[in-house]
């Protein structure tokens, strides 16, 4: 680790605990000034802000025992000249638990100086204040204090949540003073342990350290959350398709999924847009864009749809080849162009999802979570020879679950490619992709399915890819004929870059929604709250990721209880949060810098008005160069058309 580097996790974990036994207060490790660039004002904990917190409790700390292996993260004299006498007490970490010298030690100094010093408390910090710290204090209970093991492990966990998440850890403390048979499974790891973008599993010193729970065999760099019980697709079953839990297969998609899209965090690894403010619009005027319908997460479908004569002009300009791509059947009338109606009352949610692809029975969905599931019965041939099928490649797009007559029919809709046969077509231009998934990925299958090889009816999901416009076009989807004929509602726009795929927030790719339906989702927790003459009442804190305390707050009414520490989606309306719905598919909230962003996008809004004059601006702007004689957007635009059967 570089010495100038806050140590992997340290940001957003909590920086101290509960007092325990009256005797110690854990802690993670104070960083000094010098790191004041790389943390946020609102994460910071520097050692005068411990000696503030004690000043408020009203208590006094004479000993701080420091376990970690290093001197660069703060000055000790900073403590020491608060009249706290500080002991650096080496405990080498890095998966290996305190020795029992170490324990010896820590034991000894500690009831020496209650010995002397008895109403004062000692602080003790490793890194993050949980593993190590909590060996220490619980082996200090059990011997000094006559505490059983049990007691020790929960009174720890009590006070510094979750307590010792290490599995070893626990098994080590069970078998010295209690029996191994007995030690508890680890906790859920508490969300810090994800949100880091720098999560590298190394101490202090630099070492490699083992993550909680899995192997160093699997290769893995990244600690990656297992999260049990995960669903593909909230309310549907969708047959064949089934979570994978066991290593090493689960450790091997996600790692092959990082390392196709180059990503070197943890979690999911897919490009994930920011909101379009005032400022970052002026992208579109700076490179090419292509742009997209942003889909709500549950709308209802329109009844009886059909294009107009406009739209039949366009079909026959193009001979329905984007049709043909997008699904849906045409049939030739007398100078009109009709679909098939939908079915009334038909419903729609959304799922983003990558996809990889490696081998015959070897498809793979990896959701928002970065859980991942197995898709059985699903071809992918290759083009140039049918009886092959398709491997290392990764796509990205969002499942759709159609509701038609009652029966849930779910698609899976492409909307970019990142590896194709290990080829880095992620690299390339933009409207490459998009060639390449329609040529590559689309139309081997549909091929396939000509010949009877494929049958569409036992496979869990279909497959189809979402089409990309011209930003001048973006009037047209949001209010011509696209915006009534698309076959479910929309709320705003996706602006993509031309550019090479980029994994992770892209400050590059903008998503554009009316200013009244911009929302963050937070993690909600109801508190009890009064105060001296006040009754006591219900309050909804809303947190997000990276920030210690609440961001905001939130009415709770009968219906929002039941949403207590779920993930839920908020829009501001009237000064204040309004629920929109829970967010099943996440199990984090937005990170700070992400709810600032939409915050900023709301305060400071981008109105549709605003949006067309800039995009009519940038048209007039491009006359005489490249995009002078620009094409009618009428003549781009072709909005998938409802199916009149399940199709692929």
């Amino acid at each position: 680790m570089a010495h100038n580097k806050i140590p992997p996790r340290w940001l957003n974990c909590p920086r101290r605990g509960q007092p325990v036994a009256g005797r110690f207060l854990p802690l993670k490790t104070m960083l000094g000034p010098r790191y004041d660039s790389q943390v946020a004002e609102e994460n910071r904990f520097h050692p005068s802000m411990l000696s503030n917190y004690l000043k408020s409790l009203k208590v006094k700390m004479g000993l701080l025992v420091d376990l970690t292996n290093t001197s660069r993260f703060y000055d000790r004299n900073d403590i020491e000249k608060e009249g706290i006498k500080y002991i650096k007490l080496q405990c080498k970490g890095h998966g290996e638990c305190p020795t029992t010298e170490n324990t010896e030690t820590f034991i000894r100094l500690c009831e020496r100086f209650n010995e002397r010093n008895p109403p004062e408390l000692i602080g003790v910090h490793c890194t993050h204040g949980f593993n190590r710290t909590g060996f220490l204090i619980c082996a200090f209970l059990v011997e000094k204090m006559d505490w059983s093991i049990e007691a020790a492990v929960a009174t720890f966990a009590q006070a510094r949540p979750p307590g010792i998440y290490k599995g070893d850890y626990l098994k080590e403390l069970f078998r010295r003073y209690g029996d191994i048979e007995e030690a508890p499974p680890p906790p859920l790891l508490p969300d810090w342990c994800f949100e880091d973008d720098e999560d590298e599993d190394e101490d202090e010193d630099g070492k490699k350290e083992s993550e909680p729970g899995s192997s160093a065999s699997f290769g893995k760099r990244r600690k990656e959350r297992l999260k049990l019980g995960a669903i593909f697709l909230e309310g549907v079953t969708v047959k064949g398709v089934t979570q994978v839990t066991t290593q090493p297969k689960l450790g091997e998609v996600q790692q092959k999924c990082h390392q196709f899209c180059g990503w070197e965090g943890s979690g999911f690894p897919g490009a994930q847009p920011v909101s379009m403010d005032k400022q970052n619009i002026k992208l579109l005027e700076q490179k090419p864009y292509k742009v997209s319908w942003k889909a709500d997460g549950t709308r209802v479908e329109r009844n009886g749809a059909k294009w107009l004569k406009e739209d039949m002009d366009i079909l026959c300009k193009r001979n329905y080849q984007r049709s043909n791509v997008l699904s849906g059947e045409l049939v030739r009338g007398k100078g009109k162009v009709f679909i098939s109606p939908h079915e009334e009352g038909r419903k729609l949610q959304f799922s983003r999802y990558m996809m990889l692809i490696d081998g015959t029975n070897e498809v793979f969905m990896i959701d928002r979570d970065n859980s991942v599931f197995h898709v059985s019965n699903l071809e992918f041939p290759f083009r140039k020879d049918l009886r092959m099928h398709l491997s290392n490649t990764l796509l990205d797009g969002e499942m759709i679950i159609d509701r038609v007559n009652g029966q849930a029919v779910p698609r899976y809709l492409i909307y970019d490619i990142i590896k194709f046969n290990a080829q880095p077509v992620g690299d390339c231009d933009f409207n490459i992709r998009l060639q390449c998934i329609e040529r590559e990925i689309i139309n081997p299958r549909h091929e396939k399915m000509k010949t009877g090889l494929i049958d569409k009816t036992q496979e869990p999901f279909s497959v189809r890819h979402k089409p990309f416009f011209d930003i001048y076009a973006s009037r047209k989807l949001l209010e011509g004929n696209f915006a009534k004929e698309v076959s479910h509602e929309m709320d705003g726009l996706i602006f993509q870059p031309t550019g090479k795929y980029k994994p992770g927030r892209c400050d590059d790719i903008l998503k554009w929604k009316p200013p009244s339906l911009n929302s963050v989702d937070f993690r909600l927790k109801i508190t009890r709250m009064g105060g001296e003459g006040l009754l006591p009442q219900n309050i909804g804190l809303l947190y997000v990721g990276g920030y210690e305390r609440p961001f905001a707050q939130i009415k709770v009414t009968k219906e929002l209880k039941q949403y207590d520490n779920k993930i839920i989606e908020c829009k501001f309306e009237n000064n204040s949060w309004v629920f929109m719905r829970q967010r099943t598919d996440k199990s984090f909230p937005n990170a700070y810098n992400t709810a600032m962003a939409v915050c900023n996008s709301i305060s400071n809004p981008v109105t549709k008005e605003m949006l067309f004059e800039f995009i009519d601006r940038c048209a007039a702007a491009s006359q005489g160069q490249k995009r002078k004689h620009h094409p009618d957007p009428d003549t781009e635009l072709m909005p998938p058309p409802p199916p009149k059967r399940p199709l692929t």
